[in-house]
């Protein structure tokens, strides 16, 4: 018999804590988000980064979209990003789809709201978001660690957290594909924090210990402000036993699906459950394990500490 104790986690000051109400439009909510400081300095690096780009491209060519560019303003910045919400919504094979002729492919919102060597000129000079001679991850990191805070200052998370990671640069070999790390609330999908990796170079915490594991550095960088007796999920990948001991020692829980070779696991698990639907619950009492394994398709593990 497995028997689970009654959460521990006071939810009181989880939901939102931005100073909204009811009478609020959607468009109040996000500018609670992208304040005008973020906005004015995505602004300003957007055009010192262009018109250093121009400087280092003089004499312009003919045919160069460089010689159309023209100083992007707030209101131009606002215009921007409502495009890039929308493509994010309705997705297309190529950025240069959106304003297609094509029968199969026209979508005239797209051109009435902005026309594209202008939206590729800002969105080209946007992946700069830093002075113009920063390098590596300090030409984004800034600009994301703002926009971080003002996120994490507008809602605190509830109980359940869900821990993922995304890794995609298609013209890249893997090793060198752009890892992000994320948390967020598994009610309402709310991104509460995020690490971009960028190998040694990576900002942790810094008041971690440098000899920690690559998976305790990150989870202690982005839980870094949350509470006690919060319940992570994540996938098979991050579990190790000098994660799982940071996470109790935090008064953390953590549930994953896991190998059932894994290290540390009771070894009953190793004898999958033959029957369609049928779930086993194991437990491993001297690590405070409770592991459960049921055959879908295929078997699946479940570990929680």
């Amino acid at each position: 018999n497995v028997s689970i104790g009654p959460s521990l986690f006071r939810s009181a000051g989880s939901g939102i804590q931005a100073p909204l109400d009811e009478n609020l439009t959607p468009l109040d909510c996000l500018l609670t988000l992208l304040t005008t400081d973020i906005i004015d300095s995505l602004v300003e690096n957007i055009n010192l980064y262009a018109v250093e780009k121009i400087k280092k491209n003089i004499p312009l060519r003919k045919r160069s979209t460089l010689s159309e560019w023209q100083p992007t303003t707030r209101e131009i910045c606002f215009h921007f990003l409502s495009v890039v919400i929308a493509m994010g919504i309705t997705p297309k094979h190529d950025i240069k789809d959106y304003w297609s002729t094509m029968n199969h492919k026209f979508t005239p919102w797209f051109e009435v709201m902005f026309p594209r060597t202008k939206l590729l000129l800002i969105y080209q000079s946007m992946l700069h978001a830093s002075e113009p001679n920063a390098q590596s991850q300090a030409k984004t990191e800034p600009f994301v660690k703002n926009l971080v805070a003002k996120f994490q200052s507008a809602f605190y998370p509830y109980e359940n957290f869900l821990f993922h990671a995304k890794q995609y640069n298609a013209a890249k070999p893997h090793k060198y594909h752009i890892k992000t790390f994320g948390l967020w609330d598994s009610i309402t999908g709310y991104v509460y924090n995020l690490l971009i990796y960028f190998g040694a170079k990576t900002a942790y915490n810094p008041m971690l210990d440098p000899t920690s594991t690559h998976a305790v550095k990150v989870f202690l960088t982005l839980l870094h402000g949350v509470a006690s007796y919060h319940h992570l999920f994540a996938d098979r990948l991050y579990i190790s036993l000098p994660l799982i001991q940071f996470l109790l020692s935090r008064k953390l829980n953590y549930t994953e699906t896991v190998n059932k070779n894994r290290k540390g696991l009771p070894q009953q698990l190793k004898q999958q459950p033959t029957i369609f639907g049928t779930p086993r619950w194991l437990v491993n009492n001297e690590q405070n394990i409770l592991c459960v394994s049921w055959r879908d398709k295929n078997p699946k593990n479940l570990a929680s500490y």
